[in-house]
């Protein structure tokens, strides 16, 4: 039998608090420049899940008006039909921060070279996401090495799933850019429970940031609270991906629902919203109503209405300059990243940090 390693996720741990010397949460930029891309970009680190009730145009153009990095999923009947996706997006948007979801490579080849042929005749600055469940498999690291080897210099890749630090080197080493680190943490998703595998994604993150060469790390799953963005972060993420947290707001593209779970399209009765995860039963039956179900490890259902899209996103936004200048003590996320130390907690110490009032 192996060794059990013991590995943690994000409310087994705090950020322990450091002094300030900082006038004012102002002083913290936010913003990270990722300058080791084929194509630069400089955004606040936090983007959106590829998932169909995340994703809606008034959503993309919100974020990219705020200066976020955006990904469209790829749940579209045709590459034709994505692109026209994209254009509905169109806004002042950071260049080269948006990335279009693609399958693997054995089966989704037609679509990807349209999307390139398109990106080249348009000279359009979208880069590419292989999106893949387990992005630590031979299809997934074709795919990257396929898109780098027709564009080898202008391209953002974005892949991903991994949980190991040797998943994140065999996509780094095939020329991914952007590599997202989690399996099994999203609140809608069955993968740790239905297959047994799975790494708690602050764990991951803790491993894959010590390999970290050419690539940047995307913290992906198991977002709760603004503050396990923070978590992510000085535990080496660069980015962070969030899902439900977006779908709960009202600019999603999940169905809104009202107190007795009735759909209503008045703001005034929004309590729920309709969210589910892409390899979710009802996902895989609307997308191949003409294939057999293999293997189902998602959900979906309703989650609670959490608030307009523009309140949420500026307070987490607030909460990330608070946590850098104010409890932090520092002026960017790399100094961050440095200074902030973690603690371990009980659940004590967890059920101790959350509200307890009615």
């Amino acid at each position: 039998m192996n060794d059990i390693r013991r590995v943690l996720s994000y409310n087994d741990v705090l950020l322990c608090p450091r002094n300030s010397e900082l006038d004012h949460i102002s002083d913290a930029n936010i913003i990270i420049d990722y300058d080791n891309l084929p194509s630069p970009f400089s955004v606040i680190p936090i983007v959106n899940a590829p998932m169909d009730t995340v994703c809606s145009s008034e959503l993309i153009k919100y974020l990219t008006y705020m200066g976020m990095p955006t990904t469209i999923h790829r749940w579209f009947s045709s590459y034709e039909e994505q692109l026209k996706f994209l254009e509905s997006c169109k806004t002042d948007c950071v260049p080269n921060s948006v990335f279009l979801a693609v399958g693997n490579v054995d089966k989704w080849r037609d679509w990807i070279n349209g999307l390139l042929q398109y990106r080249t005749e348009h000279n359009a600055l979208f880069g590419i996401l292989v999106d893949v469940a387990n992005g630590d498999t031979k299809a997934s690291i074709n795919t990257v090495e396929y898109v780098r080897s027709i564009f080898p210099n202008n391209t953002n890749i974005m892949a991903g799933n991994i949980a190991t630090r040797s998943g994140f080197c065999r996509l780094q080493e095939a020329g991914a850019n952007f590599i997202r680190c989690g399996i099994g943490g999203g609140s809608c998703c069955e993968t740790r429970t239905a297959t047994g595998f799975g790494i708690p994604t602050l764990t991951t993150v803790f491993d894959c940031a010590k390999v970290k060469e050419s690539a940047y790390l995307i913290a992906d799953g198991g977002i709760e609270y603004p503050g396990d963005i923070c978590k992510a972060i000085a535990a080496g993420a660069d980015m962070v991906m969030v899902g439900k947290m977006l779908a709960a707001t009202d600019m999603s593209s999940g169905d809104k629902c009202d107190k007795d779970g009735n759909l209503t399209v008045n703001p005034d009765e929004y309590k729920f919203v309709h969210y589910r995860g892409m390899a979710s039963r009802e996902s895989i039956n609307k997308l191949n109503s003409k294939k057999s179900v293999v293997s189902v490890e998602g959900v979906s259902g309703l989650i609670p209405y959490k608030g307009r899209t523009i309140d949420v996103v500026q307070e987490v936004c607030g909460n990330l300059r608070t946590a850098m200048s104010y409890y932090a003590g520092c002026r960017t996320w790399d100094e961050f990243r440095r200074k902030v130390k973690f603690v371990e907690i009980t659940n004590a110490g967890w059920n101790e940090s959350l509200t307890r009032v009615i």
